[in-house]
């Protein structure tokens, strides 16, 4: 009705378990991704295979690493042309230099033979692994309620909570305990017509947001800059987000004057702070849009700042076959001491 609108929405996109389009899972297989619950990270299935031997093909056997007293340690493949002990035949995946235990061996075989290598005080020297990568089959929902109470012809309340649900590993009821996140934002403003000749109005804002560690959006939830602006990483690790807002601004037909200070908290003990000042005219030809931002931030080890003042304007000239002259300066700086 004129006083109150709500809206409602759903979003659901599973993957199908046995689609073969891109994979086809054995039982085994499903059972493996069923252990490893959500952490897909290690989705890596063994690819070694008991062949007979023939000498077209590249096998390998496996060697058993043993300390004093001959306790075995560790087990790893050699490539090996023994009819008696050359009995696997392997498949190598390139997992990036560090995370493997084989580098290519160059050694004049009819194929690609990989070789072993040792890691160094428990760091691996190779990047690929007789293992092949398993796509978990994920899922993800998300539903939102949202309201808007008019209480008055000056007074209007805001509010949104949203739920989410992401499954990394479908096949696996494990880990579920951090699939459910939520969101939610509340937001309270306020109108008064300072001159309704004149149009002039004061517009007031209060604005508090929290969001959840576990909540998964479908998009980004903050806008392009928002990182950059805060001294964040390009893709921050996701945490719990606390962000109050109050703003303030006066406003007519013909432009606005606006203050904003914005209070950002996350879990990872990040603190930060925010004013913004913003100027916009548009009267006689003339058009401004100024903007003054500074932004100071803290961590458990770093503090920095960002400042960025923007002056632009410029004006119309009619008479001049509508040429249009103006000026524009612009600054960024953007500091982080350690």
């Amino acid at each position: 009705n004129n006083k109150l609108k709500f809206r409602v929405a759903a979003f659901n996109n599973s993957d199908a378990k046995n689609s073969t389009i891109n994979q086809s899972l054995d039982v085994k297989q499903k059972q493996f991704l069923f252990d490893i619950g959500d952490s897909i990270n290690r989705a890596l299935y063994p690819t070694a295979l008991l062949d007979t031997f023939d000498a077209t093909k590249i096998l390998y056997q496996l060697v058993y690493d043993t300390a004093a007293g001959g306790v075995v340690i560790d087990s790893f493949y050699r490539y090996s042309v023994n009819p008696d002990s050359a009995k696997i035949q392997l498949s190598f995946t390139d997992l990036g230099q560090g995370n493997g235990n084989y580098i290519p061996d160059f050694n004049g075989a009819n194929g690609k033979v990989y070789r072993y290598v040792k890691p160094v005080n428990g760091v691996k020297q190779g990047r690929f692994e007789p293992v092949m990568v398993l796509v978990t089959p994920k899922k993800q929902q998300l539903f939102s309620f949202s309201t808007d109470y008019q209480v008055d012809k000056n007074n209007l309340v805001k509010t949104e909570v949203a739920l989410s649900n992401y499954d990394a590993n479908t096949f696996s009821t494990k880990d579920g305990g951090d699939d459910v996140g939520m969101a939610a934002r509340v937001q309270y403003n306020n109108t008064i017509d300072i001159s309704r000749a004149k149009k002039v109005q004061l517009v007031s804002t209060i604005d508090y947001e929290h969001v959840q560690e576990k909540f998964r959006p479908i998009e980004r939830l903050r806008f392009v800059e928002f990182s950059r602006e805060w001294g964040l990483p390009l893709l921050p690790q996701a945490a719990t987000e606390n962000i109050f807002r109050l703003s303030s601004q006066l406003k007519n037909n013909n432009g606005a004057l606006s203050y904003q200070f914005m209070n950002y908290q996350r879990s990872d003990h990040y603190r930060g702070f925010q004013n913004i000042v913003q100027h916009t005219l548009n009267t006689k030809g003339w058009t401004i849009n100024n903007q003054l931002a500074i932004t100071n931030f803290n961590t458990s080890a770093d503090k920095g700042s960002f400042i960025r003042p923007v002056v632009d304007m410029s004006r119309l000239f009619k008479s001049l076959s509508s040429v249009r002259l103006g000026f524009r300066y612009a600054l960024e700086r953007n500091e982080v001491r350690n």
